[in-house]
């Protein structure tokens, strides 16, 4: 799913308080270690004015991250989202 795409289906989503599950497969951003192979929560929004930050939940904390470079693995196959039909 292309990223323009994700933030049309993942925004009303969040707009509605529901939490995406989303599995990162492989990511060559070292700084995203803990995200890869490991199921965790978008939970929340913020748009800035040139990106949009992702609330990701895991290991009983959180951190903002631009949903951009969280998407943007570096591999063709990057993992795998729950969203529900809204």
């Amino acid at each position: 799913m292309p990223l323009k795409e994700f933030v049309t289906v993942a925004i009303p989503q969040l707009d509605k308080q529901i939490p995406i599950p989303c599995l990162v497969l492989k990511h060559k951003n070292k700084k995203l270690k803990n995200y890869v192979w490991h199921w965790f929560l978008l939970m929340g929004y913020e748009k800035h004015s040139d990106y949009v930050a992702v609330k990701a939940v895991t290991y009983g904390s959180y951190e903002w991250l631009s949903l951009e470079k969280i998407w943007d693995s570096g591999y063709e196959k990057k993992g795998r989202l729950i969203v529900f039909g809204i």
